[in-house]
């Protein structure tokens, strides 16, 4: 089963494409997409922590007419599936269970950890 962290992760991947995808809908959106690409990029590493995606969003972004590409939203479920520790010869990241949420220690566990070790600290 998929954690409600991964889901609202999920919510926001989808955000994410949509507002890369609207660049067709206004005028000179294409132009727009050169900074936006920035922003898309930062969010997808912070998301999965996966250099190698990011620049592919990047370049999604930045190109001329890729937008159709929900990068952030395929990032998801590559990782969340398993596939991507797979793809690069790791069955789970470091410090996560297996068989349970495989290898998924994305942007909504990390600011739950991190919350977490702050709380410890202040005792």
């Amino acid at each position: 089963a998929v954690s409600a962290g991964l889901w609202v992760e999920f919510v926001l991947c989808v955000a994410l494409d949509t507002l890369g995808t609207a660049s067709y809908f206004y005028p000179l959106g294409e132009f727009v997409d050169g900074g936006f690409a920035f922003a898309y990029a930062f969010a997808i590493e912070l998301f999965f922590d996966w250099p190698a995606m990011a620049l592919f969003g990047f370049w999604e972004e930045a190109l001329p007419y890729t937008d159709g590409i929900p990068t952030a939203t395929l990032a998801w479920v590559l990782t969340v599936c398993g596939v991507r520790y797979a793809m690069q010869g790791r069955t789970a990241r470091a410090g996560v269970r297996q068989g349970k949420d495989r290898g998924t220690l994305l942007l909504v566990d990390r600011l739950a950890k991190g919350r977490g070790e702050a709380l410890r600290e202040k005792r």
